[in-house]
């Protein structure tokens, strides 16, 4: 019988929402919901609040987003102009283009908002067609305000949970693609530098945001390639959407405003391709870990659950770990 992805994600928390209550933890579940653009993840974490937030769950949730974490624009281009050689520091997007301070410390208070009833934290906001689509961090005083108590927190993004790698590991996976003869691989597209930037900015996510986490959720598709014909349905929506305000508004010009071509799609999904290949095989190997105090991954693996999708987004495969008998 095929499964729900969001009853699947539904039943993994609220098993271990039980079991965070017979433990009397006091901090809310922070679980990361991670999935390549256009897999669902956004949605899904919508549809997970509203059905957590009804009954018989009744629990108090909120999501936020590695989106709403980008650096400010002024940083965003001063970051471009002292890397100039490294293409995937141009604009925003991959590991390093992110204020790593800003989500360790909205992590880190979120986790004791239940310490005090008084207490509140302000959950970041970035506005993406700022500066004409280049982006920037929306002012403080507009962040909305989170109060307590908290029962669960989604921690949503493309990259949440990938391990970094060690140089070692770096250079043979490229020497690995390089000798396989893969001409549609994305890494051998960049230098060795350019590669090892992202990857050690990674480390800075991994050891801030991720090691922050209590359970991991993984949308895998089962071909990575979807991902290109996802992120285009999402853009053919997004037109839609335009088309028809701008009908109703009766401004032709609205019709196209935000919008990308099918061209301009596969050029920006392919930004981001180095990151699941460069990550996500050892993610799949291992499944999501945390780091120890001197950065090395532990044995010991986190709460995951993993949901594979076809290309339709139909659940095709899911399992998780949690000790004793899965009743998913």
């Amino acid at each position: 019988m095929r499964r729900d992805i969001v009853d699947l994600a539904k039943d993994f928390i609220v098993q271990l929402h039980k079991r965070k209550l017979a433990r009397g933890t006091k901090g809310p579940l922070i679980c990361g919901v991670s999935g390549p653009q256009g897999s669902g993840k956004t949605t899904l974490c919508g549809q997970l609040i509203k059905k957590l937030t009804s009954s018989p769950y009744s629990l108090n949730v909120v999501a936020f987003s590695t989106d709403d974490l980008y650096l400010p624009y002024e940083s965003q281009q001063s970051l471009a102009k002292l890397n100039p050689r490294n293409p995937l520091w141009q604009h925003r997007g991959n590991a390093g283009t992110h204020d790593v301070d800003l989500g360790r410390n909205t992590l880190c208070a979120l986790r004791y908002i239940n310490e005090d009833e008084n207490y509140s934290v302000a959950l970041p906001r970035y506005d993406k067609s700022a500066y004409g689509g280049k982006g920037d961090q929306v002012a403080k005083p507009e962040w909305p305000i989170v109060k307590g108590p908290l029962d669960l927190v989604l921690f949503e993004g493309w990259q949440v949970g990938f391990p970094p790698l060690t140089d070692r590991e770096l250079e043979e996976l490229v020497m690995k693609t390089l000798l396989s003869g893969d001409g549609s691989s994305h890494i051998l597209k960049y230098d060795m530098d350019t590669l090892k930037a992202i990857n050690k900015a990674s480390c800075k996510y991994q050891r801030y945001w991720y090691d922050q986490l209590d359970a991991f959720i993984w949308i895998q598709a089962q071909k990575l390639d979807y991902v290109y014909d996802w992120r285009w349905q999402q853009e053919e929506t997004l037109s839609k959407r335009l088309k028809k305000d701008a009908e109703a508004n009766n401004d032709n010009k609205d019709e196209k405003r935000g919008s990308m071509t099918r061209e301009q799609v596969v050029n920006f999904v392919d930004k981001f391709m180095p990151g699941y290949e460069l990550h996500l095989p050892k993610l799949h190997k291992q499944g999501f870990r945390h780091t120890s105090q001197m950065g090395i991954l532990k044995r010991a693996k986190c709460p995951q659950l993993t949901i594979v999708l076809d290309k339709q987004r139909k659940v095709t495969e899911f399992k998780d770990n949690l000790p004793g008998k899965s009743r998913l």
